[in-house]
Formats: C-alpha cells, structure tokens, sequence
C-alpha cells in the first residue's frame, strides 16, 4: 500500500500514546489513573477496562491528556466534558462497546490540539460538526473505526492554525455529501480504506488542502464534476486503487502531484493544460505518459480555459528567467569585477562590439547575456514543461509512444501482405474446389485448413491496419481504449489462432504425405476418420490457446500490435514457454516428416520430377524457418527474462517474417504445384472452350 512520511508519523504518534497510557496502567491496574507531567504543567490521565463506563466525577478538573482505553463507554453525550475544559489531547482507542459520539460535546474544549479516536469497531456516527469551536486543533485522527457516514467538519474565522492532518481511514463510509466538509484548513486530508461508492459536487467547499488521499476505495466510480470545486491550495491528489472513468478538472488546477496507480476504469485523461504546475504523475498505463510528450495543439490554441493556462505557464517560465537574468545582473552589479576587464576580454574575443553611443542604457552589453535563454513561443515554452513532468509508469519497450504499425514504409508493407494472404488464400479455396478428388481429400482438407488460417492471419494485420490509419498519428491518445478494449482481444485471438491452426495444419500435411509415402507398398493411405480427428484436435488446440488470455493467462493488451506478451505470473510464463515450445516441436516433426520424403527419394533412382519434389520440399522448410525461428527465438528469450528487440524493432518480424507462410503458402502448396496445374487445366479449358465456342455461335446467330 502506499505509505507516506504523514502514515509513518501518525504510527508513531499512536504508539507513543498508547506505550504511555500502559506505563500509567502497569502499576494500578484498571480503572482511571492521573499523574502530573510536564508537559503544560497539567496532569496526564489514562481510563482503561471495562469497568469504566463512564469518566469518574473525582477525576481532576485540569486534566490535559486523557486517553480511553477498551472501555465500556458506548455513548459520549452532549455533556460528556463539560467537567474537563482543559483537555488539550483526548484519544479513544480499542473501546468495542463505543457505538455514538456526539460533536457537540467537544465545544467546550476550546484548547483541544488532538481528537484521536481509532479501533473502536462499533462506532457508526459522530453526529453534529466537528471543529467548529475548536480553534486550536491541529490533528483530527478517526481511522479504523465502524463510521457509515462522513462526519461534518466545519472551520470559521476564528481558526487560526493550519490542521496537519484530517485522517478518517479504515471506516465504512460510502458517501459525501454536498458540503460536508467546509472551510476546512489542513495539510492533509485522508480518507483511504473506506467504503466510498459516490462523492457529490462541493463536497468540500472552500475548503483548503495540501494533500487529499481517496486511494484504496475500490468502489468509487461517481466522481461529481464539482467534487473539488471551490477548493484553493490542493497540491496531491490521490486516486488509486478506486473504480472512476472520469477525472474532473474543477479544482485542480494548481496540482502539483497526481497519483492514479492501477485505476483501470480510467481509460482517458483531461487535457494536460488543465494542469498549470504539476510536477509528478503517477498513472495506470505508459502510454497516459505520453500525453505531455504530445501537448494538444487544438485544445492550446482554442480560445477558451486550455488557451489562458497555455499563456499562464508561458508568462511564469518567462518572468522566471527574467527574474534570474536580474539576479544575475545584480550578482555581476555588486561582485567588485572590474569593468573595464570586462570590455578589454569583449574587445578581445569580439570586434562587434559597438561602444557605449550605440548602446542603449537599458541593456546590458552582449557579452553579459551569454548563456541567458531566451524565451521562445507559447508552443515550445508549454511543450517542454510538460516534457520535463516526471510521469510513471514511462513507456517501455512494450509500450512505446509511437503508433501501432510504426515506421511509415510498414504501413504499406502491412497492407501489401494482408491483402496479398487474403486474396491468394479464397483463390486457393476455389482452386482446390476445382480440382477436389476423393482419393486426395485428406490432403485437401489439411490444405484448406492451412489456407484458412493463412487467410486469418492476413485479417489479423489487416485489423492492424485499418485501427492504425484510423487513430492516424494520435494513437496514444487512443491506446487504453484500443489495448483494453474487444478490437484488441478480436485481433489478438485471431493472431494466436490462426498462428497455432497454420502450424498444425503444416504438420499434418508433412504427416500425411510421409504416412502414405511409407504405407505406399502395403496399399495403405491416412484414414479420413483419423485424418480428420486429427484436424478437429488442432482445432480445438488452437481456440484453446488463443482464448487464454481472455482469461488473465497472460494478456492481449501489453502491447499495441495485441500478442500475448504479458510474462508477470507463472501462468503467463507457462502458456507462453508451452505455446513456443508447441510450436518448435510441431515445426521439427514437420521437418523430419519432409526429410524422411527426401531421404527415400534419394535411396531410389532420382526423376526430373522427384528432384523438383526435393526442392520444392526444401524450400517448404526454408520459408517456414524463416517464419518461425524469429518468432520462437525473440519469443523465446522475452518470456525469460531477456528480451533482445524492443516492439519498435518486433514490428519489422510482425510485417515481414511472421505472416510469410501466409503470404508464401499459396504459391508453394497450390499456385506452383505442377499437378494441381495440370488438374485446373484439364477441367477448365474445356468449359472455357465449350463457352467460347457457344459465344461465337451466338454471334453467328
């Protein structure tokens, strides 16, 4: 959990009270205990039992420290105090039979510093509002307690100290009201580890903090537009680990520090010029980050609010440098360097310089402004503040800011491929429809499988194209919404599908033809009813494989081109090194099918055509090495820790090495077979003959 210099105080703080409360107790046991301290000069008093239900009527009057402890006290009424008006710090803690606090009872502690009131389960409300004739009060600690409902907090005039810190975490609370706390003064507010469903507009009215934190209410998700408006000085705000889609702007102008770790509900940000001096950002995804790498132009040259924060920043950067370029004046004014040395150098090192006639009075010489930087347009002067925001998570090599397809000339390289395996494959369907006999059907099958998959992957990249030329040049603008949205999981899914499917189908065909080419003598082929059980299993495989990571087994949304990248956990390691390895071995067992081929003949006397086989064999296994071996090996060392290409440089494997069978398979299994040829030209040029010859009749007629 996120801790903070304030956490760690406020710990220390309560185990300082409670070791001293104990220290009273040790030699009396239970009941109310008083000894005189020196701090103020009044006394320190501890109650602790059961056995105290209420404050003992002998207890001294000038008490200053009381502390409660695991008492039976269920009730603290209107009146509870009226006896003790000088309590300067009351605390309760571990009291399971306190069920009520009345606000009003602590008015008439006018010097009270610190209310502490923690562990008491069965605390529901502290009814009335708090803070409001307490004028001294600097520390307001009510955490871990059972509170359904925000107390109300009010400040007036007569507040004169700065609260350090408001801390009401660990309670029940689900709601804030309009106004619930108002005119509240404080360095930080806390209200962690609630039951937060909704805050409502000016939940805190005219109020000022330093540092809110929301963090770790996992069921926030209605922010109100307003929920910080009229509010002055915020400077951190903490949202993590809450449900919100919105982030409202109202209010937070002048943050310096914005923490919104593993918010994956919120997908897209305000502008960034509707922050004029943040400092630190800490968000849910990389590619939030590259927002202030990418100031808006439209929104900075609008001619609304984006437009006078843009003129805001500009104006302060450049009264900054103008404040440091007087300082250095002054520096130079008051260092006792002799000026005429100063010219004598100038003379030396420059022959422009003019004389004192040609310079005006109100200018310093121009050797004095050297290394002074000048300021430059609204646009350079607002892009680069907003560069120099520290930001995390920064982009990796994962999840770059650049686009999804990248370098301009892959753009037409993606749609030169995917259209190509598109086309060639339903050309392949229609040609093996041609030329289909029923003792080849196996082999058929098996070709069609793989030409269906090769055309999936074709779809894949065109997927990526078409989501790259939509989101044009701002595709980080639009990377949560496509990384974890249903576009991305679709792509990612017919990636690892049709990857799986293309491979198996490879094999069989290599199995089957090396299965027949043995049997061959016995009179024995492949059955269809295992041949297509075969297929129904790489089927099966292969939608396994590609809905995982529908179900957190690694993910579609690392990365903007939508593979299973993510190695985080055990199971995302496992599926990924399984899956690699799958496919190396089905790729050997490809190899070793088309070797034992070539290997039988080459025992027997070489034919013309038994020589084109054994190239045409070799060349299956070239292309499909050349497909696969960069894909197992960069996959290969990036599941185990040591990635050796960057997904800038994994998109040239993407475009030009991964979809290869795709693009290649047509040609080498169909287009370039001589007796596919040979079938397609028995069959079609006598329809094309008979059509011509009744064309020609017609015309006759």
């Amino acid at each position: 959990d996120y801790k903070d210099d304030d956490d760690k105080q406020n710990a220390l703080s309560l185990a300082q009270t409670k070791h001293s409360c104990m220290a009273l107790k040790a030699e009396d046991g239970e009941g109310c205990t008083c000894k005189q301290t020196k701090r103020y000069g009044q006394p320190e008093c501890c109650c602790m039992g059961l056995i105290v239900s209420q404050l003992p009527t002998n207890l001294t009057a000038d008490v200053g420290y009381l502390y409660l402890h695991n008492t039976s006290i269920s009730v603290i009424t209107p009146n509870f105090f009226d006896k003790f008006p000088s309590i300067r710090e009351l605390e309760i803690d571990n009291s399971a039979h306190l069920e009520h606090i009345d606000g009003s009872s602590l008015s008439v502690l006018s010097k009270l510093r610190k209310l502490s009131v923690v562990k008491c389960p069965n605390l529901r409300e502290i009814s009335g509002k708090l803070l409001v004739n307490n004028t001294r009060i600097q520390n307001v600690i009510l955490k871990n307690n059972g509170l359904a409902t925000m107390p109300s907090l009010r400040m007036t005039d007569a507040h004169h100290v700065l609260l350090d810190r408001i801390d009401l975490s660990g309670n029940k609370i689900k709601f804030i009201s309009d106004s619930k706390v108002r005119n509240v003064k404080a360095r930080t507010v806390v209200l962690s580890e609630n039951k937060l469903i909704e805050i409502s507009g000016y939940a805190f009215t005219e109020s000022q903090f330093l540092k809110l934190k929301l963090n770790n209410n996992p069921d926030l998700r209605s922010l109100s537009v307003d929920a910080f408006k009229n509010m002055a000085g915020l400077q951190t705000l903490d949202l993590s680990h809450t449900s919100i889609d919105t982030l409202p702007i109202n209010g937070l102008k002048k943050l310096k520090t914005l923490i919104l770790n593993d918010v994956p509900t919120l997908k897209s940000l305000p502008s960034v010029l509707s922050f004029t001096d943040l400092e630190t950002a800490h968000f849910t995804y990389p590619h939030h980050c590259c927002l202030f790498k990418y100031v808006d132009d439209v929104t900075m040259n609008d001619n609304g609010k984006y437009q006078r924060n843009a003129k805001e920043i500009h104006k302060r950067i450049c009264d900054k440098r103008e404040q440091q370029k007087v300082a250095r004046r002054r520096k130079r004014e008051t260092s006792g360097i002799d000026f005429l040395d100063m010219l004598l150098k100038e003379w030396t090192d420059n022959s422009t310089y003019t004389g004192p006639d040609d310079a005006d009075d109100d200018e310093l010489p121009p050797f004095v402004e050297i290394g002074a930087e000048p300021c430059q347009s609204i646009g350079e002067e607002v892009q680069k503040y907003y560069s120099n925001i520290t930001c995390y998570p920064q982009p990796d090599a994962l999840n770059p800011c650049e686009n999804i397809v990248g370098y301009p000339f892959l753009r037409i390289a993606v749609w030169v491929v995917c259209l190509a395996a598109i086309v060639g494959n339903i050309i392949v369907w229609a040609l093996l429809g041609i030329v289909y006999e029923k003792r080849m059907r196996m082999h058929y099958l098996y070709m069609i499988n793989m030409s269906v998959a090769d055309m999936v992957t074709g779809i894949y990249l065109a997927v990526l194209a078409i989501a790259d030329a939509k989101m044009s040049d701002e595709y980080y603008r639009h990377a949560v919404w496509w990384q974890t949205g249903w576009g991305c999981r679709a792509a990612g899914f017919l990636a690892v599908f049709a990857s799986e499917l293309g491979i198996i189908s490879m094999f069989l065909i290599a199995f089957e033809m090396s299965y027949n080419t043995r049997q061959s003598f016995r009179g024995r082929r492949l059955s269809p009813k295992v041949g297509v059980l075969l297929m129904i299993g790489g089927w099966l495989f292969a939608i396994i494989m590609a809905i995982l990571p529908w179900f957190d087994v690694s993910s579609y949304s690392e990365s903007s081109v939508c593979l299973p990248l993510r190695a985080a956990t055990i199971f995302d390691k496992s599926y990924l090194i399984f899956g690699l390895s799958f496919n190396f071995l089905a790729f050997a067992a490809m190899a070793l099918s088309y070797g034992f081929i070539v290997k039988m003949l080459k025992e027997n006397e070489t034919r013309e055509e038994d020589r084109a086989l054994i190239t045409k064999m070799t060349v299956l296994v070239v292309t499909d090495l050349i497909c696969w071996f960069p894909t197992l090996f960069f996959g290969f060392t990036a599941t185990i820790g040591f990635p050796l290409l960057s997904l800038s440089s994994a998109k040239f494997v993407l475009v030009f090495f991964f979809p290869i069978n795709a693009f290649a398979n047509p040609f080498l299994y169909v287009f370039f077979t001589e007796v596919i040829q040979h079938r397609v030209r028995s069959k079609t040029l006598p329809v094309i003959r008979r059509a011509a010859a009744d064309y020609k009749d017609d015309d006759d007629k």
